[in-house]
């Protein structure tokens, strides 16, 4: 997750983090970014994109907080064994693209 041009390490080591390749079938990354400055907002969204992710712009810094709860509960289901990706509800792509 990042915070306008605040972003921590995309990985933790080779082969680690949102970094490796979706498995196959499974969409790219998204990282979640918030941000008041639309310069770095569009810089850090063409890093995302070229480190092959998705960029979701969700809004102001005052959505920053809210964002990175979200991340704690993600690293917290991660830490004790379970897959975050089944304590998130599904999104068909359609309903979700914003292009």
């Amino acid at each position: 997750m990042c915070s306008s041009a605040h972003c921590p390490s995309a990985a933790n080591g080779p082969g680690t983090g949102w970094l490796a390749p979706a498995p196959v079938g499974q969409p790219v990354r998204t990282v979640a970014i918030c941000g008041e400055d639309e310069a770095a907002l569009g810089v850090v969204s063409e890093l995302v994109r070229e480190l092959g992710g998705t960029p979701a712009v969700l809004g102001g810094l005052a959505l920053a907080r809210q964002v990175e709860g979200v991340a704690g509960f993600v690293m917290r289901l991660v830490a004790t064994g379970h897959n975050p990706v089944t304590a998130i509800p599904a999104v068909p792509a359609a309903a979700t693209d914003r292009s």
